[in-house]
Formats: C-alpha cells, structure tokens, sequence
C-alpha cells in the first residue's frame, strides 16, 4: 500500500503509479482547467473531471450484489472498495 506523504491527505493507492499521479494533484502550480459546472470543484485531467460528474448524477449503476444490501454506486471501483468490507 502506498499512502500519500501530504499531512492533510489520507489517500492510499495499490499501485505507485497512483500515488505518483495523485501527489501532482497536491502541486499548487499545475493549472486546473477542468472546472465543474455544478459544484467548486477542478482537475487537471478531463477524465477526472468526467468521473467527479457522475456524483451530481441520480445513477448509480453500480449495485451491492448481497441481497441484503441495498448500496449502489457511481463507479465500480467504490462498489470493489465496499465489497472489500
């Protein structure tokens, strides 16, 4: 597991490349162009600014496949995070 060494942020990544792709979002000097439409939020890459969308969204196409659980998601690798509890 590889953690974030910025204080205020408690990431973790299973992969380095991740991380190394996470801490130039800590960089104050990369420009963030990607702004949201519906909330203050920015990202430097399109794609992250694609995903983030999908929370303003009401689909959640992503579901728990435990009957007893009702949880659905916007993306399937906070669905894989769930399952792992």
């Amino acid at each position: 597991v590889y953690q974030c060494t910025i204080a205020s942020c408690d990431k973790k990544f299973t992969r380095k490349f991740n991380l190394q792709t996470h801490l130039k979002t800590h960089n104050p000097c990369r420009a963030r162009l990607f702004k949201c439409h519906d909330c203050p939020k920015d990202f430097l890459r399109a794609h992250d600014l694609e995903r983030h969308a999908l929370v303003h969204d009401a689909i959640k196409p992503y579901g728990c496949p435990d009957p007893d659980c009702d949880k659905r998601f916007t993306r399937s690798d906070a669905l894989r995070r769930h399952l792992k509890t």
